[in-house]
């Protein structure tokens, strides 16, 4: 049974510069607005249980329907733990995606080998296929030399 890890490809350059995260923000703004709508709606479902239409309610029902609103409290703050959890861990993602993309984006060309420049053979901890041709980050590879006159690259 092998342990490696299934082949990846690796995107290009314009891949990466194509890459966009707005649907994780739109998300996050998404959850957000819900957990804030979801808590406005149980705060004026509360309001009319406590007093229907502005006036005073008083008794046994009044007390029970108060008593379940309470409990239901819990209901929703748990929901809205998720949805703001959610929201937050998109916004990370975002942060976190952009920064890799300006970091690629940034590398000079001299500092990646592509398979026209040097043909290479990769084994990066068994992610990448055997004699992938995309451009990689020379900090990436491992150079040593084989016998006789050329290199490989793994």
């Amino acid at each position: 049974m092998s342990t490696a890890a299934p082949a990846v490809a690796i995107p290009t350059r314009s891949e990466i510069e194509a890459w966009t995260t707005s649907h994780l923000a739109d998300a996050a703004s998404s959850w957000r607005a819900a957990a804030e709508a979801s808590e406005d709606a149980f705060d004026q479902h509360r309001q009319s249980i406590s007093s229907p239409g502005g006036t005073t309610w008083e008794g046994d029902a009044k007390d029970a329907a108060l008593d379940r609103v309470t409990r239901d409290i819990a209901v929703v703050g748990t929901q809205n733990e998720a949805l703001l959890a959610a929201a937050g861990t998109a916004e990370n993602a975002v942060s976190d995606i952009n920064s890799a993309q300006r970091e690629v984006l940034a590398a000079q060309p001299t500092q990646c080998l592509t398979h026209r420049q040097f043909p290479m053979s990769i084994a990066m901890e068994g992610q990448l296929p055997r004699s992938a041709s995309r451009t990689l980050p020379i900090s990436w590879l491992r150079v040593r030399p084989t016998v006789g006159t050329s290199w490989s690259v793994t």
